[in-house]
């Protein structure tokens, strides 16, 4: 078996057999699965990804006759039932699947454990076609906004991943960080908290859009837009290499007027016309020229965007490619190595913002905004010099400290991207670290660790100060009060965060691999499947 069924029987999912004799007069039979449920299973098996509630397979009594599934939560058997009769009903001249006068029976309720068959017609057609693209009455330009679809902690998680992560991106004055791009830089345990986001936008997706079982994720990658960023009008298959491409979804991680301006997304016909951001929004529609659209301009600040494609193409599905690098990466850790979530650079050059004949590194970018610095990981007992041949920008990728104003911290990190994602990692915390401290019996709030000019030298970097803060802006809500002891809190507490995913994602890796597809799995650490809204 494979598919969907596969993973019915690996999960341990329940299949029951019909009702006993006695509950049904007609001829009662379970047939060996995989011909009776062959079908099906080939249909399902193109989606390549568990479904999130647990299902209860029942078998028909009747022969020839398809299976209905059952599950504990109603909208498993709404998703079932009324896509498999609307369909057949098209391609037989009418004739429903299932009767319409049972079909509410067949619904299960919250809670049901095993119902009764309900009465189903002959099936004598060929396998089931795809269903169709869009619902009956969706419009000329099937779109929609759903509001509040993810939780503000699941935006500002999303918003650390990409501020210490982020590379240049595709457009000018655009950052992106994609999943492969975490594999590849030794931060595969971040793609965790992407997981059942994936999910929920594939399930609203193909719920609005009546095609059921149907999507894979061609793409997922978090996007921030600068200053001067801007795209014309266009419908996301506008090239060749795009047409397989179906659906959008766009979902707004901080808000227009507070954290940037401009941006706002605007299409050229139907409703709604235009979308001004909300962190936690979501916009989705088809990405054929129905939903011609544009970008207006950035003027200041960034807007940062979860962004993901839908295909219905299996073979540009980004599971199985993913995998393959997580495969590499993540497998060679131990689980117990204080350094398995030390995050690698990529090349220098994909850190560097260019922007008319001037340019910064992202990596210091970053650092600088929140007030931070780079400094040398010299010892005491030795003497750093720069050589004139070096690139500045190359130590980096070595040992180095973290200063801010007259103070070096004394930790060393491995490189420059590990002391960013601990800088965003405080900043994502600093309210949390915080209250920590004013509930804690000392609660000091001096520095312990002093500037000293043998523990460092500030590195001399090619960064333009001011046009970073042109670009990025400086952030609204900085105005914290730093202390050193809460930033060695963070320190900690970063390596638990980062361990206790990497910890998760050797469990659940296993399990993507042989089934090829990312999936939630609730039954294993369900506080990191579940979304949190």
């Amino acid at each position: 078996m494979k598919g969907h069924g596969r993973k019915i029987i690996q999960l341990g999912i329940p299949i029951i057999e019909g009702p006993p004799e006695d509950d049904n007069q007609r001829e009662t039979r379970v047939e060996v699965v995989p011909m009776l449920l062959h079908d099906l299973f080939d249909r399902l098996s193109q989606r390549k990804s568990y479904l999130p509630n647990q299902i209860i397979v029942l078998l028909t009594t009747t022969m020839r006759s398809l299976l209905v599934l059952q599950g504990k939560s109603a909208d498993v058997a709404k998703l079932a039932i009324p896509a498999t009769r609307s369909l057949n009903g098209s391609s037989n001249g009418g004739s429903s699947l299932v009767d319409e006068k049972s079909t509410d029976s067949a619904r299960p309720s919250v809670g049901v454990s095993r119902v009764q068959t309900p009465a189903m017609a002959t099936y004598n057609s060929p396998p089931l076609p795809p269903p169709p693209l869009a619902a009956a009455g969706e419009g000329e330009h099937p779109r929609h906004h759903l509001r509040g679809f993810l939780s503000h902690e699941t935006c500002k998680e999303l918003e650390f991943v990409h501020r210490s992560c982020g590379a240049a991106g595709y457009r000018p004055s655009v950052v992106s960080t994609s999943l492969p791009h975490l594999a590849a830089t030794g931060c595969g345990h971040l793609i965790l908290p992407f997981v059942p986001v994936r999910e929920r936008l594939r399930d609203a997706v193909e719920s609005a859009f009546s095609c059921p079982f149907d999507l894979f994720v061609e793409f997922t990658g978090l996007i921030s837009w600068c200053k001067g960023a801007s795209i014309g009008w266009h419908s996301d298959d506008n090239k060749p290499y795009l047409k397989q491409r179906a659906f959008t979804a766009v979902c707004y991680l901080n808000d227009h007027g507070k954290d940037y301006k401009g941006g706002i997304l605007q299409f050229q016909d139907g409703e709604p016309s235009c979308i001004t951001p909300v962190a936690g929004d979501v916009v989705i529609y088809t990405a054929d020229n129905r939903n011609n659209h544009c970008v207006d301009e950035v003027t200041e600040g960034e807007r940062l965007t979860l962004t993901l494609w839908f295909t219905r193409d299996s073979a540009c599905d980004e599971d199985p490619k993913l995998l393959s690098f997580l495969s590499k990466t993540s497998l060679s850790y131990e689980p117990v190595h204080k350094k398995c979530c030390i995050p690698l650079p990529a090349s220098d050059n994909m850190y560097w913002f260019s922007y008319n004949q001037s340019g910064f590194d992202i990596r210091c970018a970053r650092v600088h905004i929140l007030g931070f610095c780079f400094h040398t990981s010299m010892d005491e007992e030795n003497n750093f010099v720069v050589s004139a041949e070096d690139d500045p920008i190359e130590l980096l990728g070595k040992p180095l400290r973290l200063g801010r104003e007259d103070g070096v911290f004394d930790k060393i990190f491995a490189n420059g991207l590990h002391a960013l994602q601990v800088v965003q990692f405080y900043y994502w915390k600093a309210p949390e670290l915080a209250a920590k401290r004013k509930q804690s019996p000392s609660g000091s709030g001096s520095a312990c660790h002093p500037a000293r000019q043998s523990r460092g030298t500030k590195l001399a970097l090619p960064c333009n100060h001011g046009l970073e803060q042109i670009i990025f802006g400086l952030y609204k809500n900085v105005d914290i009060e730093f202390v050193w002891n809460d930033f060695e809190l963070a320190v900690s507490m970063w390596e638990d965060y980062s361990e206790e995913l990497q910890r998760k994602l050797l469990t659940f890796l296993p399990y993507w691999l042989s089934s090829e597809a990312i999936f939630v799995d609730n039954s294993i650490f369900p506080q990191v499947c579940n979304e949190g809204n």
